[in-house]
């Protein structure tokens, strides 16, 4: 297990203003809907490890889970279930506050950026892309009812995904990795050990994770293979820093250069000279990826 971190604060942003089929509508909260703040730590070589970490009230009336929809016009290819779209600019798109990518994927047609999203996604109760399972044992998922209560869990045989209003997944196991599973954090114990993917390896990460009661929503990401900037963290040590922010459980999403996080307060313009506050793509700008997750506040709502 890796050692705690002493993690240092450096930017903290507020904006003002569980069981997955559980029926009651959440509650007015005294809480902002949205906490970012900006990761900056030293592994134990002494290397930097930046990156940005979103909490989100999913109580916050008018806070709206957001997945991307299924294809507009079915593919003939059955494989090709998303176009790639860089996650800055779906987030634009969608009007959000905040998102990050979601789920590994496979290139179905480069010229026509087809992709095969890899593992569940259902988005607004519509099934983008079926669960995917090794021997039996499905891959972790991140699932929220229609009143936006999260659970991140490995799906049991026999999970009603019928109750699943929106939803994404990490990658479990697999023919050539017969022994990991995909959650890095279970009951705020630290399992970044035992997951996938290259548990040991530093990479840059996006991950997500949810607290006991399944109403706040943790979403972080690392950056990585930029060694002035920040080389990249291990499985243990991405877990180690969710749980010092209070998760429960937690699982990793695709990662690498698809790492994206994207965060614009409200009533800024995204296109704004200052920008959104984002972190730092390790290709450099942000990648086209098949899928992503994400968050607004419905205005008539407050």
């Amino acid at each position: 297990m890796a050692p705690r971190f002493s993690l240092i604060l450096i930017y903290l942003l507020m904006l003002a203003g569980s069981a997955i089929g559980q029926s009651d509508p959440p509650q007015t909260t005294d809480r902002p809907p949205f906490t970012v703040i900006e990761i900056d730590l030293q592994n134990a070589e002494g290397e930097p490890i930046r990156g940005w970490l979103g909490k989100v009230d999913l109580s916050f009336p008018g806070l709206e889970v957001v997945v991307t929809e299924p294809l507009e016009t079915p593919a003939e290819d059955e494989q090709t279930e998303a176009i790639l779209t860089p996650t800055d600019q779906w987030a634009r798109e969608q009007g959000l506050t905040l998102a990050v990518n979601a789920n590994f994927y496979g290139i179905v047609d480069r010229r026509t950026r087809a992709a095969d999203v890899m593992g569940l996604s259902i988005s607004d109760g519509e099934v983008v892309s079926p669960p995917r399972a090794y021997e039996g044992v499905n891959d972790p998922a991140v699932v929220f009812n229609r009143h936006g209560k999260a659970r991140v869990l490995v799906p049991p045989p026999g999970f009603d995904f019928g109750v699943v209003h929106d939803g994404v997944a990490g990658i479990g196991a697999s023919p050539n990795d017969p022994d990991r599973h995909g959650l890095i954090v279970l009951n705020s114990e630290n399992h970044g050990a035992t997951a996938r993917v290259a548990p040991e390896v530093r990479h840059p990460r996006t991950a997500v994770g949810v607290d006991r009661k399944g109403d706040t929503l943790f979403l972080l990401v690392i950056d990585g293979r930029q060694p002035e900037w920040s080389v990249g963290v291990t499985l243990p040590e991405l877990a180690e820093i969710l749980i010092e922010h209070g998760a429960d459980d937690a699982l990793i999403l695709d990662g690498g250069g698809s790492s994206t996080f994207i965060y614009v307060p409200d009533g800024q313009d995204p296109e704004a000279p200052n920008g959104p506050i984002t972190n730092r793509p390790s290709d450099g700008q942000f990648r086209a990826v098949a899928n992503h997750l994400g968050f607004r506040l419905d205005p008539t709502a407050r």
